[in-house]
């Protein structure tokens, strides 16, 4: 990411739907770790998409994963090394211009800024 404020980002590696996908093996799907539980919440909140979980949409969300499927059990997820502060993002058909401004302005959020390592 070069800009030293996400932690780490996994892509889920199989993808039926689009050629871009197919030849990079790379699905639509991924997932965002920043440094601090305080970060991610800023980044959740200052990303410009749609909130909610969900698969197929031609429309880029964003959701809280781990906080929405295990939030009663998140001393469990952390023993498997499932981070609750994990944000989880499928991404849609928008332009692609607008959704890199979009993870940008996220990114220059007070405390994503501040908490470069």
């Amino acid at each position: 990411n070069g800009c030293g404020r996400v932690e780490g980002t996994s892509f889920l590696r199989l993808c039926a739907y689009s050629i871009p996908c197919l030849l990079y093996r790379y699905g639509a799907l991924f997932s965002v770790l920043l440094h601090s539980d305080e970060a991610a919440r800023e980044f959740y909140d200052r990303l410009d998409v749609a909130k909610g979980p969900g698969f197929g949409c031609n429309f880029t969300l964003s959701c809280p994963y781990t906080m929405i499927a295990h939030f009663n059990e998140l001393e469990w997820c952390k023993t498997y090394g499932v981070d609750p502060s994990l944000v989880r993002v499928w991404v849609g058909l928008e332009d692609s211009t607008k959704l890199l401004d979009s993870f940008h302005n996220a990114l220059e959020g007070p405390v994503c800024k501040s908490s470069v390592q």
